[in-house]
């Protein structure tokens, strides 16, 4: 039993995690189950029941967890890891110590037990939220699945670089819109109206949706439009590549390359720990070494020897005097 409260406190892997995440899919299966109509209407009554054992199983995790750390219970909003590396190098106090995930446990939990502290007539104006919150327990797995955790975070670090990238889209689709308005508007007014008609159809190009009957049409049209054939094939082209090939290919190269990041610092974390663990085992045995080898104990080994020695030899001179009876 310590040995499982010093995990979840160090946030290793333990079975009561394991527990908690078949708990998590449990309750995403029954948020499931609840959207058949008919399931609803013969078992609503359990449904309700099960939800209610749900919430009390996050809530009493919730409750385990801070009471294991004793007279300082805030500790369980805190990352140790950042923690102890902050201190190691000398660091105050800074929010990366904050464990936003555990902030996130503790909101969802405290946001379904609401409807449960407060008044009856406030019930109906809690609800929505209460809904979204149980919907939202199912993202509690990405604290709980080590590969996940490290997806997760890789996205959520890698959001000021796609904020970046994202401008370079909207650029780009604005720069092709108002040159599509220009070139096809007069011709197709259903796409290329305006310039909010004309991003939402390279929006539909973009994901695929209608690129080439588009792009037939508008050479079709070439002749009347008073553009040449090749300009729609230019346009398109062009368009698709810069967008689709150039610059989506840069959000999942931001995304993979701070998942690189996560996963080498999580390596390494795990071969610090593995070293520290080695280091503590080798000074373990170094010191019941040491107490085998202390002062007393070798002087005692030393006079056994001697005694041994010593009776050795007289063993031999007495064989020598009964083979030699004059000397």
């Amino acid at each position: 039993m310590r040995q499982l409260i010093q995990n979840i406190r160090a946030r290793k892997p333990n079975a009561f995690d394991h527990l908690v995440t078949a708990v998590i899919l449990l309750a995403g299966i029954l948020i499931g189950l609840e959207t058949n109509p008919s399931l609803h209407a013969r078992h609503g009554e359990l449904f309700r029941r099960l939800d209610l054992a749900l919430l009390v199983f996050f809530a009493a995790e919730i409750a385990f967890k801070l009471a294991i750390e004793g007279r300082r219970p805030w500790r369980y909003f805190l990352d140790p890891d950042q923690v102890a590396e902050d201190r190691a190098h000398g660091c105050g106090p800074r929010a990366a110590w904050i464990d936003a995930w555990h902030c996130f446990d503790f909101a969802i939990v405290a946001l379904c037990l609401l409807p449960h502290i407060l008044p009856l007539h406030m019930h109906s104006e809690f609800l929505p939220m209460v809904r979204i919150a149980r919907i939202l327990r199912l993202l509690r797995l990405a604290e709980e699945i080590p590969k996940l955790h490290v997806l997760v975070n890789a996205l959520l670090k890698s959001l000021p670089s796609i904020t970046y990238i994202c401008i370079f889209l909207l650029l780009h689709f604005y720069s092709y819109a108002v040159a599509g308005t220009f070139l096809f508007g007069a011709q197709d007014g259903d796409h290329y109206g305006s310039i909010s008609r004309a991003m939402l159809t390279l929006f539909e190009v973009v994901t695929g949706n209608g690129f080439s009957p588009l792009m037939r049409d508008a050479m079709a049209r070439a002749a009347t439009a008073g553009y040449a054939s090749s300009t729609p094939v230019i346009y398109y082209t062009t368009f698709v590549i810069i967008g689709v090939t150039i610059i989506l290919n840069l959000f999942v190269g931001v995304i993979i390359s701070e998942m690189a990041v996560l996963q080498k610092a999580l390596d390494e974390r795990q071969r610090a720990q593995c070293d520290e663990r080695a280091k503590r085992a080798a000074a373990a045995r170094g010191e019941s070494a040491a107490a085998s080898t202390d002062p007393a104990t070798e002087r005692s080994l030393d006079l056994a020897a001697l005694e041994s020695q010593l009776a050795a030899m007289q063993a031999l001179l007495a064989r020598i005097r009964e083979r030699n009876p004059t000397t």
